[in-house]
């Protein structure tokens, strides 16, 4: 067989078998998503000039690093969105301040991973382009012999994988109900396989607009996640038919402009429910030179020096979302609440995060237009 396979009848035996099935394979317990419970979340969003400092800062107010256990695998998923630089892509000294801090906190591998878009693209020319592989291997540097930093792409790691193991692993989950044939077949969500043979998971997009769900961070990291010859081509051939592109920068096709909440809806809930393989250990959002208005590749940035980060993905995107809207009047984004966002609302049917702004705690340093910033996440 060329796949592995997660099949579920219900909820409860959902959350049954696949705790009980993560602890025997030797995955970390509670990685599959849908489990969580609503609680008040902690969110660290920092202003500072020096990364090093913004990233150190947001992740302790976000709860650290306690998670991380001497000798653990741990994989850091940056945004790259192809062979293009930062900001399109996260931001090289964001990565290694990440991979330093993994490796202090007892990591004894860290896998620095993605899928760009063009996905028969060789993976580490993508990560060299980036500046991603650099930065993995100088933080492997100073950290000395004893932790190993493997820049890989997804579709490439089969060399790091269990022997035998398929490089996508087949997800079918009760609660994602838009994956779903008319005629009634689960046809599934398939995903890296690496990101259930490591410990944690560590979520690093970018602050970004985007064309077709508006903005991009936590949550749509999960597209660069999973298979584009079949989860990824599944829901783009399902959502916004119809719907025209509009030139970017030098004439160049930027896909589809969804521009209302009815254009948005479908694809939207697509990316959610690809939240629902597995729970990252923390997200930490680059909002260093967020691109706040336009294409998400040749959009209008800024330097911001802002760094995001939060336990649960709904939190952190809300407060990426009010930091876009502080920033530019993208009209989309300004149009209703980020609470509103049927990315976020579809996320929190299903159980991926927070339910509302009260179940959030805002930590801040550094940020003199904070009451702004906090006014845009009502």
């Amino acid at each position: 067989m060329d796949k592995q396979i997660q099949r579920t009848h219900n909820r409860r035996d959902f959350l049954r078998i696949a705790g009980a099935s993560a602890v025997g394979a030797g995955f970390a317990p509670g990685i599959l998503a849908g489990t969580e419970e609503t609680q008040k979340v902690a969110v660290g969003i920092v202003k500072d000039s020096s990364v090093k400092q913004a990233v150190r800062d947001a992740i302790a107010m976000s709860g650290g690093l306690d998670f991380i256990k001497p000798g653990q695998r741990v994989l850091i998923k940056p945004n790259q969105t192809g062979p293009v630089k930062h900001p399109a892509t996260t931001n090289p000294e964001v990565i290694y301040e990440v991979c330093k801090l993994v490796g202090e906190a007892g990591a004894e591998t860290i896998f620095v991973s993605d899928r760009c878009v063009g996905f028969f693209t060789k993976g580490l020319m993508v990560m060299r382009v980036c500046g991603h592989y650099e930065a993995a291997k100088d933080a492997e540097n100073d950290l000395g012999g004893d932790v190993e930093v493997i820049p890989v792409a997804f579709h490439e790691a089969e060399p790091y994988l269990k022997p035998g193991s398929p490089i996508w692993r087949e997800i079918h989950h009760p609660l994602a109900k838009h994956y779903i044939e008319p005629d009634g077949k689960d046809v599934g969500i398939r995903q890296a396989e690496l990101l259930f043979q490591v410990d944690h998971v560590i979520n690093v997009p970018c602050a970004k607009t985007h064309n077709q769900c508006w903005f991009t961070m936590s949550m749509k990291a999960f597209v660069g996640m999973s298979d584009p010859n079949t989860t990824r081509r599944y829901f783009h051939t399902r959502a916004g038919r119809g719907i025209r592109g509009v030139p970017g920068k030098g004439g160049r096709y930027t896909g589809p402009h969804y521009g209302t909440e009815a254009d948005t809806t479908p694809i939207s809930r697509y990316v959610a429910e690809l939240n629902l393989g597995l729970t990252p250990a923390l997200n930490i959002v680059d909002g260093t030179a967020p691109i706040y208005e336009g294409d998400h590749v040749e959009g209008t940035y800024t330097k911001a020096d802002v760094i995001i980060a939060s336990r649960d993905r709904i939190a952190a995107d809300v407060t990426g979302i009010a930091l876009l809207r502080s920033l530019g009047n993208e009209e989309r984004l300004h149009s209703m609440s980020p609470w509103k966002h049927p990315m976020v609302v579809h996320a929190q049917e299903i159980g991926i995060g927070v339910k509302s702004r009260s179940d959030v705690t805002v930590k801040h340093k550094g940020l003199d237009n904070i009451d702004v910033l906090l006014g845009h996440m009502a």
